[in-house]
């Protein structure tokens, strides 16, 4: 009985472990809110030198890239969004880029203003020893980077 006791608990604790993952709950479409989107730069900087080298099955899809999570809270069962809808205030954004299998991520927080647009630009990082590169821009100045991070 004891036994049977302790298998209970552990299979307990286990599927407590593998619950969900807390979902992004998005303002209403008619909130006074930022959106964030996502612009994929990696493959228009990928250099195209691969055509000689070997690649794994699968790995010349281009890379994929999102809003994986806003505020520690995944934006969709599917993992990914282009576009996230805020609050204004502090949030943390976190971006994924997917390259054939080479999964990472990158996050970012800023003060967000209702009513403006922002974008996360995605780059390949040819100088730091990541990865990747993610530029937080206001859409309507984009040359002026607000916050950035290498992952």
């Amino acid at each position: 009985m004891k036994q049977l006791l302790m298998l209970l608990a552990m299979v307990s604790l286990i599927a407590g472990c593998a619950g969900r993952t807390a979902m992004y709950d998005a303002p209403d479409e008619d909130a006074n809110v930022a959106v964030v989107g996502v612009e994929n730069h990696i493959s228009d900087d990928s250099g195209d030198d691969s055509g000689n080298s070997w690649q794994a099955p699968g790995s010349d899809q281009g890379t994929r890239a999102g809003v994986f999570k806003v505020d520690g809270e995944r934006t969709n069962e599917m993992g990914g969004e282009e576009k996230a809808r805020l609050r204004p205030g502090n949030h943390s954004i976190e971006v994924f880029a997917d390259s054939g299998g080479s999964l990472r991520f990158g996050s970012l927080e800023y003060k967000f203003e209702a009513g403006k647009s922002y974008s996360v630009h995605l780059y390949r990082n040819k100088t730091e020893n990541t990865d990747y590169r993610a530029e937080l821009v206001n859409s309507a100045s984009p040359d002026t980077v607000l916050e950035e991070v290498n992952f």
